[in-house]
């Protein structure tokens, strides 16, 4: 829906860290997908718009919520507990000083 680069290039990149956990948490819901056998009836959809894909199954949308929740959980918790943005803002004014 082309609301991700924003922020990508905006926070993620701009910090460095939400941009290695946001990484780990699609890796860590990539790996749910395959445990859980997940499959889809399409590509090149993904997020919200991406659930039209599940829709043949009861479990396949089970799933969905799963793969998304694991993925989001885990870079939100990497994010809450190894990155101070007060911090990092301060290292990033710190390097334009000098």
């Amino acid at each position: 829906m082309g609301i991700t680069e924003p922020a990508i290039f905006g926070v993620n990149l701009r910090f460095g860290r939400p941009f290695l956990f946001a990484l780990c948490g699609g890796a860590a819901a990539g790996f749910a997908g395959a445990l859980l056998g997940a499959a889809s009836t399409g590509m090149g959809v993904a997020a919200i718009p991406g659930i039209v894909t599940y829709l043949y199954s009861a479990e396949a949308i089970r799933n969905y919520f799963i793969i998304h929740g694991v993925g989001m959980l885990v870079s939100g918790l990497l994010c809450w507990f190894f990155f101070d943005p007060n911090k990092a803002e301060a290292e990033l004014e710190a390097k334009k000083a000098e």
